[in-house]
């Protein structure tokens, strides 16, 4: 085991004192692992013998290779964090990463389920092992944006029941808590689902065991299949755009949306109001006050 090798265990284990979640020290791990591997593949075993071109040199190699877990950017990113972190420890003097620009992300998200193709993921739930169970997850997905993650941690306990409707009270990114409403529908098949249950992991397998994020995944992928639904990514955040999608054009508004989709800025909600216009404008056509007020 190299110093580098040692300093990212002890960065990884100051992230999660500082209450990252698993999911993420998961990824970190594996992108910095990769990363003193290569280091030490390429006679670099100290992490104050680290420059620039080191860095460019690793993006490039990633480039040529694949990228690994995740794109050559996006492990970048966490290299770049890990160099920052050892300056602020005192581990290192200056950043040497400091100086290298990375190319700006792609933006594009993922093209949301039609309404057809909602029905259909809905329907095909009733072929699973468990219709209820898996039905509850499609509806609080459509109806909550939330991430996999968020799901995957979801207790009983943390759901309110109230009036026909629900909201939970869902743990986000940076450990932040935020309520999240929950219409009629999806809380009318989650008190099905429930029945008098009132405490554990609101989606469970047979162990007792949450559902963890992989195991909802293909629960999406194999109702994609038994529906027919092709073409596009079938996931857990292709449901959350799809709620972002209908939110706005249902008349919600881009602050009320940020809130609930536990973003801390809004620049991907105006990407979501930007993407969306056409829908937007189309709506407008169809139910113009004016046109509405004054046709023939």
């Amino acid at each position: 085991m190299t110093a580098i090798h040692r300093v990212v265990g002890e960065y990884l284990a100051a992230l999660a004192v500082e209450g990252k979640a698993e999911r993420t020290l998961k990824v970190y791990g594996a992108r910095l692992r990769r990363f003193a591997d290569w280091c030490g593949d390429n006679g670099k075993t100290e992490p104050g013998t680290l420059s620039a071109t080191d860095l460019r040199a690793y993006i490039t190699h990633l480039q040529a290779n694949g990228g690994g877990n995740g794109t050559p950017r996006q492990n970048a990113v966490v290299v770049k964090a890990f160099l920052k972190w050892l300056v602020a420890e005192g581990k290192v003097h200056n950043d040497p990463f400091a100086a290298v620009r990375l190319s700006r992300p792609s933006r594009k998200l993922p093209e949301p389920f039609s309404d057809e193709e909602v029905r259909l993921l809905l329907k095909a739930t009733r072929s699973t092992r468990n219709p209820q169970r898996d039905k509850a997850i499609f509806l609080l997905l459509l109806d909550s944006g939330l991430r996999v993650s968020e799901l995957a941690r979801l207790e009983v306990e943390r759901i309110h029941f109230e009036n026909g409707t629900a909201a939970a009270k869902v743990l986000g990114k940076g450990g932040r808590e935020r309520m999240v409403p929950i219409g009629r529908e999806a809380t009318r098949q989650l008190r099905r689902y429930l029945s008098d249950r009132r405490s554990g992991w609101l989606f469970s397998g047979r162990n007792g065991k949450p559902l963890g994020v992989r195991r909802l995944e293909y629960i999406i992928e194999e109702c994609a299949r038994l529906a027919g639904v092709n073409g596009k990514r079938c996931s857990p955040h292709t449901f959350r755009h799809t709620f972002a999608r209908k939110y706005l054009l249902n008349g919600g508004d881009p602050f009320s949306l940020q809130q609930i989709l536990g973003h801390s800025s809004l620049q991907t909600v105006r990407l979501y109001v930007n993407l969306w216009s056409t829908d937007v404008q189309a709506q407008h056509r169809k139910y113009s006050p004016a046109d509405s007020l004054l046709r023939g």
